[in-house]
C-alpha cells in the first residue's frame, strides 16, 4: 500500500528538519531515491530506458534532476525539458547529470515522444495550485493528447500529478 499525503500534511513533517541549523538537503536526497525506485518499478526491470524529465524551477525539479541522475547512473538514456529554467537547475542537472543527461528542446521532444518509455513529470510541487499556465501548461496538453491516444509510455509524478 503506498500512502498519500496532503500538501500541508507534507509541509509540517519536514518542517522541523528544513528549518534545523545542520540541515543539508537530505530531504532531497531521499526524494530523488525514492523517484528513481518507483522510476525502476514502471519500467519492470528494462535495463536501458529511455527517461523523459519534465524539470519545474523549484525543489520539486531539483528532486527530479537528481532522480535522473541515479537512472543514467543505471545505463538509462535520459533526456530533459526545463520549464522556466534557472541558474540553479541548469547547474545542477551540469553537476549531477553529467554526460548523461541531454537538456533538450521541447519541442524535439514532443516530435519523439513515442519513443520514451517514462515521462517523469517535475514541473510543479506541493505548493502548486490551479492549471498549469505558460509554455509548461501547452506542452502538458499536448503531452495528455499523446497520452490518450496511446501514444505515451508510462508517466511518474513527482509530487503532484498536473493537469493542463
Amino acid at each position: 500500500m503506498k500512502l498519500i499525503y496532503t500538501a500541508s500534511q507534507v509541509r509540517e513533517a519536514e518542517k522541523p528538519y528544513i528549518e534545523a541549523a545542520d540541515y543539508d538537503g537530505y530531504l532531497m536526497q531521499r526524494a530523488a531515491d525514492a523517484v528513481a525506485a518507483e522510476a525502476q518499478e514502471l519500467l519492470h526491470g528494462k535495463d536501458t530506458a529511455k527517461i523523459l524529465l519534465l524539470i519545474g524551477p523549484g525543489n520539486n525539479g531539483a528532486d527530479t534532476i537528481y532522480a535522473g541522475a541515479r537512472l543514467s547512473a543505471k545505463g538509462h538514456r535520459v533526456d530533459a525539458v526545463i520549464f522556466d529554467p534557472s541558474e540553479k537547475n541548469l547547474e545542477l542537472i551540469a553537476r549531477e547529470g553529467g554526460e548523461g543527461t541531454r537538456v533538450l528542446d521541447p519541442e524535439h521532444t514532443l516530435e519523439h515522444l513515442a519513443g520514451y518509455d517514462l515521462t517523469i513529470d517535475g514541473i510543479l510541487g506541493t505548493g502548486s495550485s490551479g492549471a498549469v499556465r505558460g509554455s509548461a501548461g501547452e506542452y502538458l496538453g499536448v503531452l495528455r493528447a499523446a497520452q490518450l491516444d496511446g501514444k505515451l509510455g508510462a508517466v511518474l509524478a513527482v509530487d503532484t500529478p498536473l493537469r493542463s
